[in-house]
């Protein structure tokens, strides 16, 4: 099971859309539908439940896509880490 750590696992950007539940991973999908301006304040309206409902259907494409593909042990769960920088 050391090879599916955190430390050893690679690294993957999700991009959930919320008008229609599309869950990007291209990171060129990602970074055109993310960017903005320096100048563009970044905020986040969303509740906190709603992006805990987010999270746990992202957590689910990733078990049912990447983890099945890779054909991890069982017992082996994705960790899903979020960064946003505020200014």
């Amino acid at each position: 099971m050391e090879d599916f750590s955190t430390e050893n696992g690679p690294c993957q950007w999700y991009l959930y859309k919320m008008e229609n539940g599309n869950i990007f991973e291209e990171v060129s999908e990602v970074i055109t539908s993310v960017q903005c301006s320096v100048k563009e304040p970044r905020k986040c309206t969303n509740e906190q439940e709603t992006l805990i409902e987010i999270r746990g259907k992202v957590l689910k494409h990733i078990k049912n896509s990447y983890l099945k593909k890779m054909e991890a042990p069982v017992g082996i769960k994705p960790k899903l880490l979020a960064w946003m920088e505020i200014n």
